[in-house]
């Protein structure tokens, strides 16, 4: 039986998903993150991330730490559409 690239591609998408879910289910996020955590996240430096918070494009709660929300709302915004990376 063969099967098309697009359904390929499904199918390890869905497993991946699957695996990404497990995963969380056994490791869960933390709420918020310290700027070397974001840095590394974010793939950036932490002299980066702490311009990023001062410019006012990432938001720091009270104590210094960066709600994770934040972290992936950047990423979703330096890599528009679907907000998932896309493998190349």
């Amino acid at each position: 039986m063969e099967i098309s690239k697009t359904e390929f591609a499904l199918v390890v998408q869905e497993a991946v998903e699957r695996g990404v879910a497990t995963a969380l289910s056994l490791r869960p996020r933390p709420s918020s993150v310290n700027f070397e955590q974001a840095a590394e996240m974010l793939c950036l430096s932490s002299k980066t991330v702490s311009t990023m918070v001062r410019d006012g494009r990432i938001r720091a709660n009270k104590i210094g730490r960066i709600p994770v929300s934040e972290i992936d709302r950047a990423l979703s915004a330096s890599n528009p559409g679907s907000g998932r990376r896309s493998a190349k």
